[in-house]
């Protein structure tokens, strides 16, 4: 009796798989319906392990998905809008992240900002602007690289500093070294 290795059984399932999908489409249908209703918990884990493990994966099989079917991506994205409108509002943090992350990505500098990051800046800058030292829980706040992405600072949480909106927007690209001094901070 010959000895089957692994690849030729798989193989063999594979086949025996599609023949029955295409024999009893119906049947297989309901199967899988029905393991998803039983099994949704453990789907979703399953799910985000392999989207964490294959991240640059499933933003490139995304991003091709909308670009071959930009209709298709306008419809859903108009049927979820308050859905999406709700989670932006629940997660402010983390969509300022994500906003921060794309942009490193795009001018490729590389980094990712750890989850928790503002709150921890919040407690270490005590509540206050790193230039012009206002409270920030009263006049609002940006997330600033100290160097900026476009003068080759990386986006990584020590590369980041809490500042009020005006001074962010004076700082804008410049070097921190000359924006400081032209604040009379640095001589």
């Amino acid at each position: 009796m010959k000895k089957i290795t692994e690849e030729e059984r798989k193989a063999t399932d594979r086949a025996r798989s599609a023949k029955r999908r295409k024999e009893h489409p119906g049947k297989v249908k309901e199967s899988k319906r029905r393991y998803e209703k039983e099994n949704t918990e453990k789907i979703k884990k399953q799910r985000a392990r392999y989207r964490k493990e294959n991240t640059n994966a499933e933003h490139s099989r995304s991003a091709k998905w909308r670009k071959e079917n930009p209709e298709k991506y306008r419809k859903w994205f108009k049927e979820n809008k308050e859905k999406l409108e709700n989670w932006n509002k629940n997660n402010k943090e983390k969509r300022r992240g994500y906003w921060h992350n794309h942009k490193a990505r795009k001018l490729i500098n590389g980094g990712k900002l750890s989850p928790g990051l503002e709150a921890k800046l919040f407690v270490l800058q005590r509540n206050r602007c790193a230039v012009c030292k206002k409270n920030l829980k009263k006049i609002g706040h940006h997330m600033d690289h100290i160097i900026p992405l476009v003068r080759g600072g990386k986006n990584v949480d020590s590369n980041i500093q809490l500042t009020c909106p005006k001074c962010n927007q004076k700082k804008g690209a410049k070097d921190p070294i000359v924006f400081m001094q032209s604040q009379g901070f640095l001589l």
